[in-house]
């Protein structure tokens, strides 16, 4: 038992990498180094054990949990017990993670929530951006083609800018969240949109809601008394509408595997 003090760099862990080039990000500039309780390494599997207050920690990110396995042949990670991942204007909880190293893909599970103080494409503004806030059931994540997925209980939101939906798909290099399965926008206590899927583009800052949209505008004066009495949603029409937003979706950084 290692009682905190397991400091490991990578770059020096030649009996737990059986074949270096599995790492590429390993550098002499940028180790991983690990803190760990226990530290079992089975060669005849290749497989890799950490227990106990477990800790990666490259350059500027940092992740937690209390157990972690690597295969160092499949280049597949497992991390349960709870994963913690913070990076400068950013971070994410979730109850499992599994890494893809391989597919440079990331799949977190089971009460996923987002934070984040950084939204792409947007706009510079005067007055700090609030916090965007991301919660769903499962996240994955391609780190390298900066695409993702939330699935299930989609929620996000920013101040008293609300979004949420069954599914949501992220395109970082286009900039385009598509929202699919009873979708909802809503913005103050009188202003709100539902239709079956929608698109928000975070480059030019827009809400396009398709299908049998209803929606519900309050004027301004109205909106500051909480909106009108008795307001009743209008039938859905097949129609678009367009409504200009600030954007909504939080930035998905790049999480680096750990090993």
């Amino acid at each position: 038992m290692l009682k905190r003090l397991l400091f490991l760099s990578l770059l020096l862990a030649g009996t737990v990498a059986a074949d270096p080039p599995a790492f590429p990000t390993m550098s002499k500039e940028n180790p991983v180094h690990i803190f760990a309780d226990q530290f079992v390494y089975e060669a005849p599997h290749k497989l890799l054990h950490l227990d106990g207050h477990v800790r990666f920690s490259m350059k500027d990110t940092e992740m937690e949990t209390q157990h972690a396995e690597f295969n160092t042949e499949t280049q597949i990670g497992k991390l349960t017990g709870g994963v913690h991942i913070t990076q400068p204007g950013s971070s994410v909880n979730a109850d499992h993670m599994l890494i893809f190293y391989a597919k440079r893909r990331a799949l977190l599970s089971g009460a996923v929530h987002l934070v984040s103080s950084q939204t792409p494409g947007a706009k510079p503004t005067a007055t700090p951006q609030q916090p965007t806030m991301l919660d769903c059931d499962e996240l994955e994540y391609f780190w390298e083609a900066q695409t993702g997925n939330a699935v299930g209980h989609v929620h996000v939101e920013q101040g008293e800018r609300k979004a949420q939906a069954d599914v949501a798909h992220y395109q970082g290099q286009t900039g385009l969240v598509n929202l699919l399965g009873h979708v909802q926008f809503a913005q103050g206590p009188g202003d709100w949109v539902q239709a079956p899927e929608a698109i928000l583009n975070l480059k030019e800052q827009t809400f396009v809601a398709q299908g049998g949209v209803v929606a519900n505008i309050t004027p301004p004066e109205e909106q500051h008394k909480g909106g009108p009495k008795g307001t009743t949603p209008p039938a859905p029409v097949p129609r678009t509408t367009r409504i200009l937003v600030p954007p909504l979706t939080p930035q998905l950084q790049p999480v680096a595997p750990p090993v």
